[in-house]
């Protein structure tokens, strides 16, 4: 009896060990890539903030009734921000969409006029200053004008069909997706929601191949149908993106939404996706960073097999839970 206890105290105590070192591992890479504390040490932090605020001024922009006056710590943010960023070719998109939304912001002050002169002189220099005659025109800023005519309607059954068909497929046909439909694919998901507008999410396709092959042995759950599969697409967060101790689970929720998005949107262009689980230990993470496709601030949210369907394949039946179980109203 004494042994038994002995057993079970020791594997009890290596479980509770274990499950430190993982929260550890993750607290490490939060601490080290995140900003909880608002000390930036990198453009990428900085962006990340930039992007927060400025989205703090397009929501009062868009309120049913705006303050004519607001916005003004923020304003005095960005401006700071902006400041102290070195923007590149890679971020040029991201200095204008600043000066989109101060020029919105500027032009709602002067139309309510309740904005102290020296706040709307300041804002009016930096203006000046800084605006670059490159901006792209494709680049909006601000609040749009939209109708709700101009949105698409779906019956149910049209709205059915796309969410009920969907299934992971294990079963796919000989041949690739073309480049310009992957790039579809993940600009489709990237125009859904996100935390303060920071859209930290990225997918990496790899094709098939050795490393393919080597990212799915890290994955471990495709094991019988790993040579159907045409790419890996694997959606990362960005860590740096994240500016508070609150926001430590974030990355899941935003990773989360930026997937679903990803594969409906295969899905509705007519290829076969297989969601593979990245339920991974500490082990598994670091190995598939060593392959070079994730970098070290970003953190795996799942890796997707992607194809084409071949014209019958089979898919689990994967029954749901009744409606009732699914949705709690409260008044």
């Amino acid at each position: 009896m004494l042994l038994k206890y002995i057993k079970r105290a020791r594997h009890l105590a290596r479980f509770e060990l274990r499950m430190l070192q993982v929260y550890l591992f993750d607290y490490r890479r939060y601490r080290k890539h995140a900003a909880p504390n608002r000390r930036f040490s990198n453009d990428l932090q900085r962006g990340a903030f930039l992007l927060m605020v400025l989205h703090s001024i397009e929501k009062g922009l868009t309120m049913a009734v705006p303050r004519g006056f607001f916005g003004r710590d923020k304003a005095e943010l960005i401006m700071k921000t902006y400041r102290a960023m070195q923007f590149d070719e890679g971020s040029r998109w991201l200095h204008c969409y600043t000066f989109r939304v101060l020029e919105a912001y500027q032009r709602h002050l002067l139309e309510h006029g309740e904005t102290p002169q020296t706040f709307l002189d300041s804002l009016n220099r930096f203006l000046e200053t800084h605006k670059d005659e490159h901006e792209s025109p494709d680049i909006e800023g601000g609040a749009l004008s939209l109708r709700a005519v101009q949105s698409p309607r779906f019956t149910d059954s049209q709205l059915s069909a796309l969410f009920e068909t969907r299934h992971s497929t294990r079963m796919f046909r000989e041949g690739t997706i073309p480049k310009q439909h992957l790039l579809l694919a993940a600009r489709m998901a990237h125009s859904g929601p996100a935390a303060c507008n920071r859209h930290p999410c990225r997918v990496h396709y790899i094709n098939k191949g050795p490393l393919m092959k080597r990212a799915l042995e890290i994955q471990g759950g495709n094991t019988g149908f790993e040579s159907e599969i045409a790419h890996v697409a694997v959606v990362t967060c960005d860590l740096s993106s994240f500016l508070d101790l609150s926001e430590r689970n974030q990355p899941w929720v935003e990773g989360g939404l930026f997937a679903m998005s990803l594969v409906l949107a295969f899905h509705a262009m007519g290829y076969g996706t297989c969601c593979l689980n990245w339920a991974a230990t500490i082990e598994q993470d670091q190995a598939i960073r060593a392959t070079g496709v994730v970098e070290d601030r970003h953190c795996v949210i799942m890796l997707i097999g992607l194809g084409l369907l071949r014209d019958d394949y089979v898919a689990a039946a994967s029954t749901r839970a009744p409606e009732d179980q699914l949705a709690t109203f409260h008044d």
